[in-house]
């Protein structure tokens, strides 16, 4: 049996505030749950990686 976790479809996922600063930027945009997972699916398709897709 295959059980998937994740976090709440409508859920904003964004980098923690604690490891963000002025001296470390966020390298990734924040974005729904709901989102990167429909980019991860589909993004090898496109041929990049699902976190291409959020780079900053």
């Amino acid at each position: 049996m295959v059980t998937v976790y994740g976090a709440e479809v409508n859920k904003l996922v964004v980098p923690a505030p604690e490891f963000v600063d002025d001296n470390n930027p966020p390298a990734y945009r924040g974005m729904k749950y709901e989102d990167y997972f429909i980019a991860d699916q589909t993004s090898t398709t496109k041929g990049v990686t699902s976190l291409d897709l959020v780079r900053i």
